[in-house]
């Protein structure tokens, strides 16, 4: 009786533990082909319209839309080239369905859009941004394709860094034909004068807007130049103007409007539409390049500006080639500022997507409150927010330390920083020195990702799951094995 138990029991044993991994494979199989399944490459992208004809300084919108076939999507990286020497792009986040752009930058024929969403975006036509393209050269439709780079990357959320998966399948590019019939293609220019100038708080300095008409004969003219009220106050004089009559010259919301006809047709390469007079009211950072909402540029908005052609008995035509931005800087120097001398030996330790910035209080011992730091990805640009990376265009407080941390980087990628003192008033010191370091993926202190097969799916999980279930399946084959044996002792007792 004893050895047919124990053969019942070896039997048994054997039968469960077989189901056991039979149910084991058959969930390693199912989790496979799951996580398998969501990683079809089946979101595509988008330009709308697809095709467009345009003439030489129109500027149009190209819609970059987001089909995701149904799936939610927490982040895309693109990458749209164009034809730079027939188009000047920039980047409109406007209407997105993304909520963060770590980058949105156009140059050298390449557009680059980095956008995530919070939670997620799931749409048929989701908007990412909107390319403002401008023709500036008479071209043939061949060559003038704009088309999404086989590098752009759609992913999906709840992803670690380090498996994300990319489903993007296709992108559709757009043609554009520029035209140039007769007088059309523009020769017209609005220029601010002088193109820069150094001045201080509180004191006030005159700008021209000067119009060259090319050569030839302007009727009107429609300035609208963007400008920062937090930094400047500003009134315009028409004294000494080439032009006679004004239907609009007023300063709100931090835009010069003017509109101004002459009264017989006007030609020449200096022509004075009106006198800007600025007053400083507070200290801007000086760079190469920033925005008119964030400091203290003087930039036209190309979208209004006008430079007519006088067309006796017709409607006149738009000339308007190119416009030349004016960029100031006011300093504080005798005018109300501080003396604070900058912070010193700036300098930048990188590591696996990181950079620890790291300088010294200037030793002169003056009353410093704090200190600000300024992280961008071009050198020099401490004010535009296409390349700052820090918490704001105006620098990331980081009150007494001495020390920061700019976090998610791009290893491989070189980041420059600045910083400056402030005193009990928020009064700034001049820049530092700058510093550069490049985030490298070896030697940093980051949480490291999980490890991944590719990104298709996670296989720390499915060895998880899987053995839970083989686990579960011996425990019970050995509950039973245990419950036979007692009753086959109990047998043989009797």
């Amino acid at each position: 009786m004893e050895t047919n138990f124990k053969k019942i029991l070896t039997v048994f044993l054997i039968v469960v533990i077989g189901l056991g991994a039979a149910v084991g494979g058959w969930a390693i199989y199912k989790n496979l082909k799951g996580r398998a399944a969501t990683a079809d490459r089946v979101a595509t992208l988008a330009l709308d319209p697809a095709a467009k004809t345009v003439k030489i300084g129109e500027t149009i919108s190209s819609k970059v839309l987001l089909n995701t076939a149904g799936q939610n999507i927490s982040s895309v990286e693109l990458k749209i080239n164009y034809d730079a020497a027939a188009f000047s792009v920039t980047v409109d986040d406007t209407g997105s369905k993304f909520t963060t752009f770590a980058e949105k930058t156009a140059s050298g024929g390449v557009a680059r859009i980095t956008a995530g969403a919070n939670p997620y975006v799931k749409s048929d036509s989701a908007l990412v941004a909107t390319l403002k393209l401008k023709a500036v050269k008479n071209t043939t439709p061949a060559g003038n394709n704009i088309t999404f780079d086989s590098s752009c990357k759609i992913y999906k959320p709840g992803q670690s860094a380090g498996s994300k998966v990319d489903i993007f399948k296709a992108g559709y590019g757009a043609k554009y034909t520029v035209t140039s019939t007769g007088t059309q293609e523009g020769k017209g220019q609005l220029i601010l004068s002088p193109a820069t100038a150094n001045h201080k708080v509180n004191e006030t300095f005159p700008v021209k807007i000067l119009v060259n008409t090319g050569g030839e004969e302007c009727s009107s003219v429609a300035a609208y130049v963007g400008f920062s009220d937090e930094y400047f106050d500003v009134t315009i004089d028409k004294a000494g103007s080439d032009f006679s009559t004004f239907a609009q010259a007023e300063v709100k919301n931090g835009t010069v409007s003017i509109n101004a006809g002459a009264s017989t047709p006007k030609s020449g390469s200096d022509l004075l539409l009106a006198t800007l007079k600025l007053k400083g009211v507070k200290e801007t950072l000086l760079t190469t390049a920033r925005s008119a909402q964030e400091t203290g540029s003087f930039i036209f908005d190309e979208t209004k500006s006008k430079v007519y052609k006088y067309v006796q008995g017709s409607q006149p035509i738009n000339i308007l080639d190119s416009v030349t931005n004016g960029q100031y800087d006011i300093t504080t120097t005798g005018g109300g500022g501080t003396s604070l001398l900058p912070p010193t030996d700036l300098k930048g330790k990188a590591g696996n997507t990181i950079i620890d910035w790291s300088w010294k209080p200037n030793p002169s011992g003056q009353a410093v409150k704090g200190y600000r730091i300024y992280v961008s990805t071009v050198s020099g640009h401490y004010s535009d927010d296409a390349v700052v990376v820090t918490d704001a265009v105006n620098g990331a407080d980081v009150k007494d330390a001495l020390k920061y941390r700019s976090t998610s980087l791009t290893n491989g990628k070189t980041y420059y920083a600045i910083t400056r003192a402030y005193d009990e008033k928020g009064r700034l010191s001049a820049p530092s020195n700058e510093a550069k370091a490049t985030p490298t993926g070896g030697g940093g202190v980051e949480k490291p990702t999980e490890p991944s097969t590719g990104g298709i799916f996670e296989m720390p999980t499915s060895l998880i799951a899987t053995g839970l279930v083989i686990g579960t399946a011996v425990l019970i084959a050995l509950g039973v094995s245990i419950l036979i044996w007692i009753f086959a002792r109990k047998r043989k007792k009797l």
